[in-house]
């Protein structure tokens, strides 16, 4: 299989990765990153191909000075596990084909925003979960009448501009290095194409970082808002969050880290090989923030675009056992009961609608923090969530917070925002505290059944 698969292959470009950032995803990370990057490697020895091999600039880890191109630093902290894995992978590529004679080249791109031309891009991550969380912000307050959609929103903001008074952690002078993701790649088919010598590493970051003061402005023109102040840690022990800031703290927590600083990424291999980098580097200016959130806004923050397809039919029937089980087994037996102390005060009306399901919408009621009623219908609620069975699933099991879904562009919030973000921060820990798994077992016919289980 072997020889079959590596026949007549030169080169190996090895550009896949698990880029969730928190530590439940630990082992999602290490077999994608690191025992991938292993998988790779022993793929273009069997090949005797040349490996060209897509790191990050943040194997740099917690590093706050320049890093040169030949460096992978030792003994650093990281901010995450993405860091961690991808330095590990890096590592193994450098010390694995010097010693088998592997002829390879490391890529160490940064932050990979939307495409230069139209904001065009299919992971609305990192840089997107702020826009969302504004986009959001911003509809809620906005109250100029009659909504427009997709992009036409913008316009109808500059019509009205909103005070916030909001606090953002983070660093004003803290720089953010953005490379549109169609400039990262043409830079690294350029220097494919020249074909540079074994062991060499390029970095493909942005010469000029933008600042978090720079990032404002940004926030503040597309939005035409102000009141945006970025303040320390400490301040939200002074003085408590009001609802949009807590929402915005935890919707972006993973990202966190990034606002107060990260290293200068020399550039001397990728200049001498393609002088023409810096001086071609495109602007990212206003004009290109808002291309950004149009693209972003015009495909519904990627649910439109063509690779987004849904389940297939054996997929769907599961999912719909699993949410059946769910919403008519597992909640029913905990109604009435007081689950969470802490949730005593909380009081909601609100429906859970799962797409592409055939008892789509929930309808809950919690008085005093107990869940009260139950029914499947869609009546009047104060607030309503839209999740796909894939991602409610996820939730439920207590692998993805409400609130880093709704960011995350994962679920949708309707009517009374300010309500559903409380109501998404209690589930949170309902969820952590009660997960629900569905298990496999193998009934006497043979046949693999599914057996719901439950776990307190």
């Amino acid at each position: 299989d072997w020889a079959q698969a590596t026949s007549g292959v030169d080169i190996v470009f090895h550009a896949a990765a698990f880029v969730e950032f928190d530590e439940e995803n630990r082992e999602g990370a290490t077999q994608a990153n690191v025992e991938g990057t292993r998988h790779a490697v022993d793929f273009s020895h069997h090949a005797s191909a040349k490996l060209f091999h897509v790191s990050t600039a943040y194997v740099a880890g917690t590093t706050d000075r320049m890093v040169k191109e030949h460096e992978l630093i030792e003994n650093i902290g990281f901010k995450n596990v993405y860091e961690e894995t991808k330095w590990q992978a890096e590592k193994h590529v450098h010390i694995t084909c010097k010693a088998k004679g592997i002829d390879y080249v490391v890529f160490r791109p940064a932050i990979l925003v939307g495409r230069s031309t139209d904001g065009g891009t299919f992971r609305f991550n990192n840089l997107f979960s702020f826009m969302r969380a504004f986009y959001l912000i911003r509809s809620r307050e906005d109250r100029t009448g009659r909504k427009r959609k997709g992009a036409a929103v913008m316009d109808q903001w500059q019509a009205n501009k909103l005070h916030l008074s909001m606090r953002v952690e983070g660093l004003p002078e803290a720089t953010k290095n953005l490379v549109p993701v169609d400039y990262a790649i043409d830079a690294m088919w350029r220097i494919l194409k020249l074909n540079p010598s074994t062991g060499q590493t390029f970095h493909i970051s942005n010469p000029n970082p933008i600042t978090n003061q720079r990032l404002r402005e940004v926030f503040q023109h597309l939005y035409n808002v102000d009141g945006l102040e970025y303040v320390k840690q400490e301040s939200f022990a002074e003085r408590e969050p009001n609802a949009w800031e807590d929402a915005l703290r935890k919707g972006t927590r993973s990202y966190r880290p990034y606002m107060f600083g990260e290293p200068l990424f020399d550039r001397t291999n990728t200049n001498r090989l393609i002088p023409e980098y810096d001086q071609n580097f495109p602007p990212l200016d206003n004009a290109f923030f808002s291309r950004t959130l149009a693209y972003a806004l015009q495909t519904k923050w990627g649910k439109t675009l063509p690779f987004n397809k849904k389940s297939s039919t054996t997929q769907r029937d599961e999912n719909d056992r699993y949410i059946q089980a769910y919403f008519t087994t597992f909640l029913p037996a905990k109604m009435n009961q007081r689950l969470i102390e802490n949730l005593k005060s909380l009081n909601a009306n609100f429906s859970i609608r799962i797409t592409n399901t055939q008892a789509d919408h929930w309808h809950i009621l919690i008085q005093d923090g107990r869940l009260v009623e139950l029914q499947n219908d869609s009546g009047p609620v104060e607030c309503s969530f839209e999740i796909s069975p894939e991602v409610f699933r996820k939730v439920a099991e207590g692998r993805l917070s409400p609130q880093k879904a709704f960011f995350e562009r994962q679920v949708e919030i309707a009517g009374d925002i300010e309500k559903a973000l409380k109501v998404a921060a209690a589930l949170s820990q309902f969820f952590v505290a009660y997960p629900f798994f569905a298990h496999n077992k193998v009934e006497p016919s043979g046949l693999l059944q599914e057996q719901v289980v439950a776990t307190p």
